[in-house]
C-alpha cells in the first residue's frame, strides 16, 4: 500500500496537473522530494507551484477543485499564518484513495509582476481540530522512524492547541487519545482520525 512507485506516480499526475492549469505555472519538488532518494514510503510529498502574480487569487481560489480533478480530495487546508496580503500560501491537502503519510504540502507562489496586495486578499479559516490532527499523524509518522522525541513534541503541541492536557500515556497511546480528542472536537474528522489510530497500530507505535 505504501509502495514508492504508486508514490511517483501521484508526484508526476500532480506537477503535470497543475502545470496545465494556469499559463506559465511551474511546479518543482522541494523539501525531501527535491532530496537524493526522494524521501522515503513515508515522506510528504512536498512541491512548489509558481504561477504569475495576476492570476495568484484565481489560483488559491480553485486550487482544491483543480486538484479534486487529478485525485479527489479528502482534506483541504490553507495555512491560516500566512499574511493576508502576501503572494505566497501554504496548502495542505489529504487525497482520497491515497494513503495520508503522502500529503501534498503545496507552496503557491505568485510571480513578479504582481498586483497590489489589496488586490489579492484571502481569508484562510483554521480549524484547531484539524491541524491537531496533522500533528498526530505527524507523529504516527515520526515515532515509526524511532524519533519519539519529535513525536512528543508534536504531540504536546497539539494537545495545548485543543485546549487539553497532555496524558501520562506511551506515545501510541497518546497518538490515538489525540486522534479521539479531535474528532470529539470535530466529529467530521472521524473517518480521518480513525485512520491515523489505524496507522499507528498497523506501525506498531
Amino acid at each position: 500500500m505504501l509502495d514508492l512507485a504508486r508514490r511517483v506516480s501521484l508526484v508526476d499526475r500532480l506537477s503535470e496537473g497543475m502545470s496545465r492549469a494556469w499559463l506559465g505555472a511551474r511546479v518543482e519538488p522541494r523539501g525531501s522530494l527535491a532530496e537524493l532518494g526522494g524521501g522515503d514510503h513515508l515522506s510528504d510529498i512536498d512541491l512548489r507551484l509558481s504561477v504569475a502574480g495576476n492570476v495568484f487569487e484565481v489560483c488559491i481560489r480553485t486550487m482544491q477543485q483543480t486538484l479534486d480533478r487529478i485525485q479527489p480530495v479528502r482534506l483541504f487546508r490553507i495555512d491560516p499564518d500566512a499574511p493576508a496580503s502576501s503572494y505566497s500560501r501554504l496548502v495542505y491537502v489529504l487525497f482520497r484513495d491515497v494513503p495520508m503519510f503522502w500529503r501534498l504540502d503545496l507552496e503557491i507562489i505568485g510571480r513578479p509582476p504582481v498586483p497590489s496586495p489589496e488586490a489579492a486578499p484571502f481569508e484562510a479559516a483554521g480549524s484547531l481540530p484539524a491541524s491537531a490532527l496533522m500533528n498526530a499523524l505527524a507523529a504516527t509518522k515520526a515515532a515509526a522512524r524511532g524519533g519519539d522525541a519529535a513525536a512528543d513534541q508534536l504531540l504536546a503541541r497539539a494537545f495545548e492547541r485543543l485546549g487539553e492536557r497532555v496524558p501520562a500515556l506511551g506515545t501510541g497511546e497518546r497518538i490515538r487519545a489525540l486522534a479521539s480528542a479531535c474528532k470529539a472536537h470535530d466529529p467530521s474528522l472521524q473517518d480521518l482520525a480513525d485512520e491515523v489510530a489505524e496507522w499507528s497500530l498497523a506501525l506498531r507505535v
